[in-house]
């Protein structure tokens, strides 16, 4: 999605010329279609619907059921923290709203709620723990270093392909991904969420596109389970085949269904902050001057990209009882969508909100809230710090060469195509 930042290229804006309650053409009520993220912005729909009330009920279109739409931060928040009104077990994107709930419902750590929910993330994340990030930096480091090394040796290439190798460099190893299968990882997960997009579909349809993309991840986790029940290692894999919940061990299903719910979160998110950062960089190449003389953070820089690009555009939740939220009566089963991306730019929690402020501080939802808030959040600061620290050390400007393409998912906002040239330093020494 663009991010309809007031001081970018008009080409980032919503048409001039579309009409109220539209975005770039498509009306509000098509927030659940793909195609409205590719060359719009919903920022302006999702600021007016806030204006209106923070929450506020979307009416059914075509066979796509209502739900109730939040925009609000504190309301956002409340509800993620609220797992016993408000369950995850149904669904937590729009298309579980769609498809009427999620098959995988009750099963995985993702569409969990507590007790269940606690007793799988109380097995893996002291594996993603702040202290196991620091621990893992130097080889990530390394491995991010390898990753940047041609776009530093000239030419054009393809950041934001290149870039979904990201996550499995960050993450691979501690998920316990072996590493022949990481490429795979980077691929079929931007398939598992943007079955429609065109770059990712090359014209087959969306349902071959996902079935292909669940065949070859499951592929992949079928031989880490089978090396890992040889070879255990400390990594999540290997700590998911002795888990138990509710005081029964988790089936050979339950575990391959909790290695791609854990897969896809880590491998669709930190890729495409990187990306729109990079490209963030290229527009205002004095915030990239100001991260190289060390006036700006990198950590604080990232955090920043983290709320103002939200990598999740929303997250889902299934009411388990009635009750009623600014004003809004919600009865048990209704669906709701908490746009997270829209929350982040909440003026009621955060000033100027829309400004991308390198120094700005403070709680958002980029990874979420609640019982639910992102167990990966260490390693992916970590990722992204460092490919921004790697960058600064030679990298003088960054270019746009071609057409940005931006990915065709409801729930991801991601750029699926970006050429880029870098200026680089002749003797690659870091600014002082």
């Amino acid at each position: 999605m663009r991010l309809d930042l007031a001081d970018a290229p008009a080409a980032d804006a919503p048409a001039a010329d579309a009409p109220a309650g539209t975005s770039g053409g498509c009306p509000f009520t098509s927030m659940a279609d793909p195609r409205t993220y590719v060359d719009g912005s919903l920022h302006g729909v999702w600021a007016g619907l806030r204006q209106e009330n923070p929450v506020v009920w979307t009416a059914p279109e075509g066979d796509f059921p209502g739900y109730w739409s939040v925009t609000g931060h504190q309301e956002a928040r409340e509800i993620l923290r609220d797992h016993e009104t408000f369950s995850s077990e149904y669904g937590t994107i729009l298309d579980s709203v769609g498809a009427g709930g999620d098959s995988a419902g009750g099963l995985t750590i993702t569409l969990m709620d507590p007790p269940d929910h606690t007793e799988i993330r109380a097995a893996v994340a002291p594996l993603l723990s702040a202290p196991a990030a620091r621990a893992a930096e130097p080889v990530i480091r390394r491995r991010i270093r390898a990753l940047v090394a041609p776009w530093l040796a000239g030419g054009t290439h393809d950041v934001a392909g290149d870039l979904q190798r990201l996550s499995a460099l960050a993450f691979g190893e501690v998920i316990g991904i072996l590493p022949e299968h990481w490429d795979d990882l980077a691929r079929w997960t931007t398939a598992s969420i943007a079955p429609s997009d065109p770059l990712v579909s090359r014209g087959d349809p969306p349902e071959t596109v996902l079935a292909d993309a669940h065949h070859h991840l499951f592929r992949c986790f079928r031989a880490a389970i089978d090396a890992k029940r040889h070879t255990p290692g400390d990594d999540i894999v290997t700590r998911l085949a002795t888990t138990e919940v509710g005081g029964r061990r988790l089936g050979e299903r339950e575990q391959l269904l909790n290695l791609y719910s854990t897969v896809l979160g880590a491998g669709t998110t930190t890729p495409h902050v990187a990306a729109h950062l990079l490209l963030l960089c290229a527009r205002r190449p004095a915030l990239w001057d100001r991260v190289r003389t060390g006036e700006v953070q990198p950590r604080l820089l990232v955090d920043e990209a983290v709320r103002w690009i939200c990598p999740t555009n929303h997250l889902v939740r299934r009411v388990n009882r009635d009750t009623s939220v600014a004003g809004r009566a919600m009865k048990a089963g209704d669906w709701v969508c908490l746009w997270t991306a829209a929350a982040n730019r909440d003026p009621g929690r955060h000033r100027q909100p829309d400004r991308f402020d390198a120094e700005r501080t403070g709680a958002h939802l980029g990874y979420g809230a609640g019982p639910h808030i992102c167990v990966g959040m260490h390693y992916a600061r970590v990722a992204l710090r460092v490919l921004v620290e790697e960058l600064a050390v030679s990298v003088s400007r960054f270019t746009v060469t071609g057409p940005v393409r931006h990915l065709a998912s409801t729930f991801i906002n991601g750029i699926s195509h970006m050429t880029m040239t870098m200026e680089v330093d002749g003797d690659g020494s870091p600014q002082n």
